[in-house]
């Protein structure tokens, strides 16, 4: 996983951070070359469908691990250079 596949590499899936910070984390100068990513406070990935009869049914949870599945790699790559 590299910060471009972060930022491509999940389709119809979407990224986003909620409220993210106003200015650049202490300590990292304000041009820092992907300074959005450290203004986050959190983030989430985010999948949406249209409504479906599927979804009504044990197809649901097939998708649902599918979804997981395909964010792990994004989940290890935070783990290995961003958790403390």
């Amino acid at each position: 996983m590299s910060a471009t596949g972060i930022t491509t590499g999940y389709g119809a899936m979407r990224m986003t951070a909620d409220q993210p910070l106003k200015n650049a984390p202490r300590g990292w100068p304000i041009d820092y070359p992907r300074i959005n990513f450290l203004r986050w406070k959190g983030a989430a990935v985010v999948q949406e469908w249209d409504t479906d009869a599927w979804m009504y049914t044990s197809q649901v949870h097939a998708e649902n691990r599918a979804v997981w599945a395909a964010v792990d790699p994004l989940r290890a790559w935070l783990d290995d250079h961003v958790s403390q």
